[in-house]
């Protein structure tokens, strides 16, 4: 776990069994975008480290599209938390899907529109635009598989019948 804090500067926390714990923020680089697909107490301890006083809440854009937070680590380190560390699939996505595979173009997503509001590269509105293409499509694929792995089992009941 420490490696990736090293090496990376996108992180998915993918489930609560490898949390990142309190001293391995500091390995992290600066800017550092952090997302999860549980919550922020189970995966990243956030309550904790910010009512200790290990991090602190810089700034919340919660009523953006999709909402990120700054946190200050150190002193001159700051990390950034999409939908401030919630799983983007249960509580932001306007399709209210729950198979946390679907939270990577969301997580995906606001990860560019991030990078390209810092650099003034793109309106708010238009990120919203692409958002809501990307996840039309998605959950179009997410159907289409679902529909055909149905039809698979109910061809495979079909022949076991007979």
């Amino acid at each position: 776990m420490e490696d990736i804090l090293k090496k990376c500067n996108v992180i998915l926390v993918g489930s609560d069994t490898a949390p990142i714990k309190p001293k391995m923020y500091a390995l992290m680089h600066n800017h550092t975008i952090v997302a999860t697909v549980t919550s922020p107490d189970d995966s990243l301890g956030i309550q904790e480290l910010t009512h200790h006083g290990h991090i602190i809440e810089e700034e919340r854009f919660a009523n953006e599209n999709i909402p990120i937070s700054t946190y200050q680590i150190t002193k001159e380190k700051y990390i950034h938390l999409i939908c401030n560390g919630n799983a983007q699939n249960l509580t932001y996505s306007q399709f209210g899907v729950d198979d946390p595979t679907l939270a990577m173009p969301l997580i995906l997503h606001a990860l560019a529109g991030y990078e390209l509001a810092r650099n003034n590269g793109m309106t708010k509105k238009r990120i919203q635009c692409l958002e809501e293409r990307i996840m039309k499509d998605y959950l179009k694929i997410h159907q289409e598989f679902a529909r055909e792995t149905e039809d698979y089992w109910r061809s495979d009941g079909a022949v076991l019948a007979s």
